[in-house]
């Protein structure tokens, strides 16, 4: 499945295995026509959104499953 992670600026989408991937500066492009992945002019936002993105994946890995207490 496909990891989201929307800023107010920007909108980075990645697949587990790294095939597919796309960045769009919502600010300068907000119908996300042209993305930015591997653009020089976004390498510095791409590597931040690719930081935070790791960190949240390893929050929500983290977390104990929910589970459903059920009546006896």
């Amino acid at each position: 499945s496909l990891c989201t992670l929307v800023t107010r600026k920007h909108r980075v989408t990645l697949s587990p295995n790294n095939t597919f991937s796309e960045l769009y500066d919502l600010d300068k492009d907000p119908d996300e026509k042209i993305t930015l992945v591997n653009a020089p002019e976004a390498a510095s936002s791409q590597a931040e959104l690719m930081e935070i993105m790791e960190r949240r994946i390893m929050q929500v890995n983290r977390r104990p499953h929910n589970r459903r207490l059920r009546p006896k």
